[in-house]
């Protein structure tokens, strides 16, 4: 079924006091916050646990929210299919108990869910509706432990597959009616997660923080050999955002190998004296090169060593340490080893300086990026690549996980996970609560900050649900391009992998999915493909592109395939979005922004748009998705386009318009 989707809400941001744009996003494979051991988590006297849910599925046993010390010291709750809604409790391994509510969640919609003890009585309410049953047995939870959102344990027990908004503990028994806005803390608030939250680190500018995650056994990150490595006597800069576990000593990066002939550098933090800078210049002998710091356990640091000419310095969080070396007669050695990232290696294969901690930002750069105290400018955002860049990993490659991956370099190296290193988000917060704690994303939870929040601004855009609905615009002279520059561009959410067809005008089409998640382009004679692998359940900005005989296609503002040719584009048929004229290789997802024009907007990487596009002289169609309808929706509906000379559009199979909350602008 097409949907409109359509949300009147409560706040955006800076324009309304009531809430921000943002939750909580869960792939049920582990993810979750993790939020340190504290006594607001002792469950004693009255409480309340809340908050707003959205499931992706209803397979099992799903986590909301948990204090887990060991089996015999816990209290959870949960959502169990077939059950509903569950809290659960043990003390000091006395009986196990459980509240069984029978309000179960069978739909992907947003539900305020509850459990509420007053005296002795310990209740569910799911929407306002209290559950049956309930617990009159009074015992007060008192445990040593992290309080976990979207799993049980951290080891991402029974995780939970939706989005999560408005998390609340309170030590008193809060009313039961859904609330309409955002909660405010007061002097009851132990904890609360709007899911807007400035970052402490590492990036404060980015709304969701990618890094990579290590143990401290024998997990690390491999390129292989690359001349890239051989610094030589040129200028250069490693650095990356760093959090460690424990301060025991760490690699950070490294091309070293002890072994005969096998060393070159490692750039580590060392516990004592703090940053240390290892290198040879004939592989056998080795330079130690120390500056002092004293870090703290799970902050982040932005640590960085540059060769500028004569001179080695190190900086930590853009000030310069004390010791400037000279380095002016040394020839770094080619070792002819991996590039490693957490690890260095002694004796062939035996790793050392494994690396408990995370990583983000990890850039290898031919130039001296920094020559002075930058503490003022420290980057609040992820790096783009240029020129210099010979290694660069944000965290969130392929999309995180596990698998092997392209880094983001000027380059592009394959770079091979080890061990336990895991791709994921790491980003640490304030909760907004009256105490103010902090907390931890685990895995690939993250901020949603495009779409799926509960409190938003009026939107509207297009849903798909991949059955062969989709939109047509009959043919017309302003789709005719020849061998003329043009646009395409639109943002998308798509749901699945498959195979499916976003826009089609006779042979010419922009697709996505099949054997692997990317964005495929035909045009004329040319076929492209994008280098990014897609998620699901993520907003990306599209643009194909071309400027007389070469096509461009941006992924999110950033140039992620081109292919030269000159031959005549589109034919003359209707155009289809969503699927083909048969309805054929339907998207399932949601479209929003749809335009086209006969010009080339964008000639090099550029950032996305932040509102709803304004037709201008070259824009031969736009789609917003709220355009007025004529007839009724559901029943071959048909509204005319935003843009610059208002084409037909027909909504085809079951297109209705439907309230939600899944639109880009």
């Amino acid at each position: 079924m097409l949907k409109l989707n359509h949300l009147t809400g409560f706040g955006s941001g800076a324009a309304a006091a009531a809430g921000d744009v943002t939750s909580y996003a869960f792939d049920g494979t582990g993810d979750c916050l993790s939020i340190p051991n504290h006594a607001d988590w002792d469950l004693t006297d009255d409480f309340t646990l809340e908050l707003f849910v959205k499931h992706n599925d209803h397979a099992g046993d799903e986590y909301y929210i948990a204090g887990f010390e060991g089996n015999d010291d816990y209290w959870h709750f949960r959502h169990v299919h077939g059950s509903g809604l569950v809290y659960g409790w043990r003390v000091g391994g006395g009986t196990a108990r459980t509240v069984t509510s029978g309000l179960e969640i069978t739909d992907t919609d947003w539900h305020f869910a509850q459990v509420i003890k007053t005296g002795t009585d310990t209740e569910i309410w799911l929407d306002g509706v209290q559950g049956a049953g309930g617990s009159s047995v009074d015992e007060d939870h008192s445990l040593t432990c992290n309080v976990n959102i979207g799993t049980l344990r951290d080891a991402g027990d029974e995780p939970f597959d939706g989005y999560i908004d408005e998390i609340r503990i309170s030590d008193t028994a809060r009313g039961t009616s859904v609330p309409t806005s955002q909660f405010t803390s007061d002097a009851n608030t132990k904890l609360l997660i709007h899911g807007g939250e400035a970052y402490t680190g590492a990036l404060t500018g980015e709304t969701t923080q990618s890094c990579v995650a290590f143990d401290g056994v024998n997990d690390y990150l491999a390129a292989g050999d690359h001349a890239d490595w051989h610094l030589s006597s040129g200028d250069f800069t490693m650095e990356c955002w760093l959090k460690l576990n424990d301060l025991t000593d760490g690699a950070l990066i490294t091309q070293y190998d002890n072994s005969a002939g096998n060393k070159s550098f490692i750039f580590q933090f060392h516990n004592t004296p703090g940053i240390r800078f290892t290198y040879s210049t004939d592989g056998s002998n080795t330079t130690l090169v120390n500056w002092s710091w004293s870090p703290t356990v799970s902050v982040w640091y932005h640590v960085a060593v540059v060769r500028n000419g004569t001179d080695l310095d190190a900086y930590i969080n853009g000030v310069p340490l004390s010791t400037t070396h000279d380095i002016s007669t040394s020839d770094l050695h080619d070792s002819g080893q991996d590039l490693r990232v957490g690890v260095y290696f002694t004796g062939g294969s035996t790793p050392n300086g494994d690396l408990n901690g995370s990583v983000a930002e990890v850039r290898l750069s031919d130039t001296a990026r920094w020559t002075a105290d930058f503490s003022s400018s420290l980057p609040t955002e992820r790096y783009t690549s240029d020129a210099n860049t010979l290694l660069l990993i944000h965290g969130d490659e392929n999309g995180g996980g596990t698998a092997a991956f392209t880094d983001s370099g000027n380059t592009g190296h394959t770079v091979t996970p080890t061990g336990n290193a895991f791709l994921g988000n790491g980003g640490t917060f304030t909760d907004s609560g009256n105490t103010g704690h902090t907390v931890i994303e685990i895995g690939q939870a993250q901020k949603e900050t495009a779409q799926e929040f509960k409190f938003a601004d009026d939107g509207v855009g297009y849903f798909f649900d991949g059955t062969g609905d989709y939109l047509s615009i009959p043919d017309h002279a302003d789709f005719f391009f020849s061998t003329a520059d043009f646009t395409i561009d639109f943002w998308f959410y798509p749901q699945t992998i498959d195979e499916s067809i976003i826009w089609q005008q006779g042979y010419d089409q922009i697709k996505y999915g099949d054997a692997t998640p990317t964005l495929k382009i035909n045009l004329g004679g040319a076929s492209v493909t994008s280098g990014t692998l897609l998620r699901p359940n993520i907003w990306y900005h599209v643009m194909v592109t071309r400027n007389s005989t070469t096509i461009n296609v941006y992924l999110n503002g950033v140039n992620d395939g081109s292919v030269a040719d000159g031959t005549q584009v589109n034919n003359s048929t209707i155009v289809a979005i969503g699927a083909n004229t048969a309805g054929n290789l339907p998207f399932e997802g949601y479209i929003d922004e749809f335009r086209i024009s006969t010009v080339e907007r964008e000639s090099s990487g550029f950032t996305p748009p932040t509102a709803q596009y304004t037709s201008d002289a070259n824009t031969v169609l736009l789609i917003h998705g709220g355009e007025t309808k004529s007839g009724t929706t559901g029943s071959g509906a048909t509204f005319t386009d935003s843009g610059n000379t208002g084409h037909t559009v027909t909504e085809v199979g079951n297109a209705i318009e439907s309230t939600g909350n899944l639109y880009k602008f």
